[in-house]
């Protein structure tokens, strides 16, 4: 799967996860210890978490922090390759559909054994190799989520493909509406001053 060494991999990614968490401990510092980590999911509360003046989510402030701070992680989300792609596309479904294929496959076969149709078996003559790679890449796909998965802390059980890529989408296109918030906010500041 393209998707897992981009995810998993990402040293950006990896650095922008970090600060959420040191951000996090720091906020929640008097009310309990360190964390270690968090639910990815709990990356969707970045901007439902407000200043209290409501002016400011805490998105907001990590994009703020990371444009002084980090500026090498501003754009954290281009080493993130095909995240998009992953959150449309159901594995769950691919895998069905592969199963469905090699049952079908069973069928001939077995039509093929009980009478001899040239055709069916010339059809299986050229499937069989086409069926076991693609058996075999799904196998690959699933393996390689149900890693990444893992790597971030989550249950492959619990967290399929469609809850666990939509996570980051859903990060990435916030974090960019806030720099472009944060560049439209200079931009208007330097015409006008």
């Amino acid at each position: 799967m393209i998707l897992r060494p981009s995810v998993k991999s990402s040293p950006k990614l990896k650095r922008m996860l970090e600060i959420i968490l040191a951000l996090g401990n720091y906020m929640n510092s008097s009310k309990r210890g360190s964390v270690y980590g968090f639910k990815l999911q709990s990356l969707d509360l970045l901007l439902d978490t407000k200043s209290t003046d409501r002016k400011m989510t805490l998105l907001h402030y990590i994009a703020l922090i990371v444009k002084e701070k980090y500026p090498e992680l501003a754009n954290f989300f281009n080493e993130l390759h095909f995240v998009d792609k992953a959150a449309a596309v159901s594995l769950e479904n691919v895998l069905l559909d592969v199963k469905e294929l090699g049952k079908g496959m069973e069928l001939i076969r077995r039509e093929c054994s009980l009478h001899d149709h040239a055709v069916l078996k010339n059809f299986l003559q050229s499937s069989d190799q086409q069926l076991d790679k693609l058996q075999k890449d799904a196998k690959t796909a699933e393996e390689a989520f149900n890693a990444v998965v893992m790597y971030f802390g989550e249950s492959p059980k619990t967290t399929p493909p469609s809850v666990f890529f939509p996570v980051f989408v859903r990060f990435i296109k916030a974090y960019k509406v806030q720099l472009y918030y944060q560049a439209s906010h200079i931009m208007a500041w330097k015409i006008s001053g």
